[in-house]
């Protein structure tokens, strides 16, 4: 509800009808606002909240304590992996990751939760030794292979997918780049923060889907149609195809090595939070946020 048409009220010291906004000059309240809030991102804020306390109950249970820096450690890693991956400076790669937070709403208080919760995800993974010395050689091993690298939209609805596939074809040569950006801030995969990268990957995986495999055969450079699969409707665009490569030494072994072993580590997260909100019940209480919950995406 608006009120007010000429000058604006003091805002109320209560809580109840505080005024959030004024929009020429009339005053938007929470009464107002609330219910609108709630259903347009009640289940993306309800599921978040829930993962958070599923990961604080788990992280608190293993008796660990997070360090002073370790929500430094979470954004340097990210700045790491979206300039690696998106093959930018240090200058550019902030850059995508603000475009990222802004298409996503991640503010302040979203983004350091996100933070938080990443960290504490990596630090259950390291604990109970989830990345094994032998699952990082057989990536190792498979990084070495014959493979492609590719990057990948996923969207709830083919409409999104369709829309996102004619913005990178709009493109031209600069596709990858585009792709990259769409990505950010469409794809609702775990790639998303990396610009949809994933790979190196072997295009035989049985862990892809049938239709993905197929797209990663068509040669670098090439954008499949939109695609149907389990988790919604996708987008594949082949960056590159690299032959067997000889085994590394000394120091281009290590980094070979760390940068496995974080890539692992970050599929092993993906899981244990799976596994955390599938675990978690959540009931909303309020009309609306069911109204949100009962159809979000996915559920």
């Amino acid at each position: 509800m608006l009120r007010g048409l000429a000058q604006p009220r003091v805002v109320p010291v209560s809580t109840e009808g505080r005024v959030l906004a004024r929009i020429d000059g009339s005053d938007a309240d929470t009464a107002s606002l609330e219910a609108f809030l709630r259903e347009t991102a009640g289940a993306v804020v309800l599921a978040e909240m829930a993962l958070d306390h599923a990961v604080a109950r788990e992280f608190t249970a293993a008796g660990l304590t997070l360090s002073a820096g370790a929500l430094d450690a979470e954004r340097l890693l990210l700045l790491s992996a979206v300039s690696t991956d998106a093959t930018v400076d240090n200058s550019s790669a902030a850059s995508l990751i603000e475009r990222f937070r802004e298409a996503r709403g991640l503010g302040p208080k979203r983004y350091e939760a996100l933070l938080t919760r990443s960290a504490r995800l990596r630090a259950l993974v390291r604990h109970a030794d989830m990345v094994t010395p032998d699952e990082v050689n057989a990536g190792v091993t498979a990084e070495l292979s014959a493979v492609v690298l590719a990057r990948i939209i996923v969207t709830p609805s083919y409409a999104e997918a369709a829309e996102a596939r004619d913005q990178i074809l709009a493109a031209g040569p600069l596709r990858s780049a585009r792709f990259t950006e769409v990505a950010f801030r469409a794809s609702r995969d775990p790639s998303a923060p990396r610009g949809g990268l994933f790979g190196p990957v072997s295009p035989t995986d049985p862990g892809l889907p049938m239709l993905v495999r197929d797209a990663l055969t068509r040669g670098a450079g090439s954008l499949s149609e939109v695609l149907s699969i389990d988790a919604g409707f996708a987008v594949v665009l082949v960056e590159s195809e690299s032959p067997a490569r000889p085994m590394p030494s000394g120091t281009a072994l290590e980094q070979l090595r760390s940068k496995v072993r974080l890539r692992k580590e970050r599929e092993a997260m993906d899981r244990v939070a799976a596994r955390l909100q599938s675990e978690t019940k959540v009931t909303p209480l309020d009309d609306s946020l069911r109204w949100s919950w009962d159809h979000r995406p996915g559920r």
